[in-house]
């Protein structure tokens, strides 16, 4: 099968799935076109695609992402792919789009806060992600490490509440492992370290982040005051900073 039947075949897929949420004034041929040219060649094309993300660039990262079968590890044994990531996405119909100043500094995810747990489930359509735009010049790796980092906090792995340095570090090991950066991990328990948690961050992020440490999932008695850390000779590269 050529390439343009190829594409004119996913088209009419696309349509079908997801024309509907589509913004007025896109065109999905020139956008799974374009998305493709971002994209290491060869790579597979989902038979579905997110009729929320309308930029070409982001889509490919999408499309990357959901390439990825290799589990990561994150807290409490939960395993998560790039593609699980990005099905996360695409049954969820959460919008993805690149960041602007009025909305956050750099990348972030819109999620509601709840502390009652009778709160209903949120519409996923009104929290979307954000991409920071400074990453239109980074591979296309690298974009779906971000998303990947923001689509873990879109899952809400510690409920409807405020991220956390825990919550984030788990997002940075995530979104790293995916876009093949080098990931600077916490060794025999140290993330349950306050001091080396803390001291991660210094570390490996430039940003300071104005969170507090633990979730209230983890509990006080988790939580050690030990202040000896294993870090690795090396630190985190290619950083891809986000917002909480």
């Amino acid at each position: 099968m050529n390439r343009k039947l190829t594409l004119t075949i996913l088209i009419l897929i696309f349509f079908v799935n997801a024309c509907s949420s589509l913004p007025q004034n896109s065109d999905p041929l020139t956008l799974i076109e374009s998305s493709v040219g971002f994209l290491p060649s060869g790579t597979a094309i989902p038979v579905q695609l997110p009729g929320t993300i309308s930029d070409p660039q982001l889509l490919a990262a999408w499309i990357y992402l959901s390439t990825l079968d290799d589990p990561i590890r994150a807290w409490g044994g939960s395993e998560f792919t790039g593609r699980s990531l990005a099905q996360f996405v695409l049954d969820n119909h959460i919008p993805v789009g690149w960041s602007t100043p009025d909305i956050c500094r750099f990348s972030c995810t819109v999620r509601p806060i709840c502390e009652d747990a009778s709160c209903p489930r949120k519409n996923e359509m009104d929290y979307p992600i954000y991409l920071d735009p400074s990453l239109k010049t980074a591979s296309i790796q690298k974009i779906a490490g971000s998303l990947a980092h923001e689509i873990y906090h879109h899952t809400e792995p510690f409920g409807k509440v405020r991220s956390s340095l825990f919550e984030e570090y788990w997002a940075f090991k995530i979104g790293d492992s995916l876009s093949g950066s080098s990931w600077v991990p916490l060794v025999n328990g140290d993330e349950y370290k306050l001091t080396c948690l803390r001291q991660w961050f210094v570390n490996n992020i430039a940003e300071t982040y104005d969170l507090v440490e633990y979730p209230q999932e983890i509990t006080l008695e988790a939580i050690s005051n030990e202040t000896s850390c294993h870090f690795e000779s090396s630190i985190r590269q290619d950083a891809v900073v986000t917002n909480p």
